[in-house]
């Protein structure tokens, strides 16, 4: 994490299958609750994980995990680190790992 990066532990509670079924907010620094609640909708509706395993039975439970949003800082530091790894692998192409 670099300065500037926004944050929060995300609490899922996960169906049978590892489907997300509610989202929660713990500890963060986003100011916003319209991020966090868009955060929020993007787990439930795109996320996905192996079920949770209890004596050998998928079972329902909640997982937590943690998410950043990169800050400006964060981005030109990623960008400058990219860089670097490419001149120092000149046989990996630049376009695999393109952002767009």
């Amino acid at each position: 994490m670099v300065e500037g990066d926004l944050w929060a532990w995300i609490y899922l509670d996960l169906d049978k299958s590892g489907d997300p079924i509610r989202c929660y907010i713990g500890e963060n620094n986003m100011p916003s609750p319209e991020t966090r609640s868009k955060v929020c909708r993007s787990f439930v509706a795109n996320w996905k994980s192996a079920p949770l395993m209890k004596d050998g039975k998928a079972v329902a439970g909640t997982t937590r995990r943690h998410f950043t949003i990169m800050g400006r800082r964060h981005e030109k530091l990623f960008e400058e680190a990219r860089k670097r790894w490419l001149a120092a692998h000149p046989t990996e192409s630049a376009e695999c790992y393109e952002d767009g």
